[in-house]
């Protein structure tokens, strides 16, 4: 019984910290739209900076990343993303950790 209250307190821990983590793409000052997706890595267009991100994985790290430099770390002990389109706005997350939690979050952007 023990073990299973820690297994659960350690899955809700991460699926906190992913929580956190993607908060930032829902953010309306950010304004990010969705221009494509696939299942390694999302594009995205900021509308207030009119600028091209890329939404992946690198280095076990989920990152927003320019197309020319400098990134944005939203999450560490990433080992594989999976990225799903479910509408023009709304995108399916799918993040399996390096200590084997794995989490499905949908993410709406604005």
């Amino acid at each position: 019984m023990m073990r299973q209250t820690q297994t659960q307190a350690v899955q809700t821990m991460t699926t906190q910290r992913v929580l956190r983590a993607l908060i930032i793409l829902e953010s309306p000052d950010a304004a990010y739209r969705l221009v494509t997706c696939h299942a390694d890595v999302v594009r995205l267009r900021s509308q207030t900076k009119q600028q091209d991100y890329l939404l992946l994985v690198k280095r076990q790290r989920l990152v927003v990343t320019t197309m020319h430099s400098g990134q944005i770390v939203l999450l560490n002990q990433v080992k594989q993303a999976k990225f799903q389109r479910l509408s023009d706005r709304r995108i399916g997350i799918t993040i399996f950790c390096t200590t084997g939690q794995k989490v499905y979050e949908e993410v709406t952007l604005y």
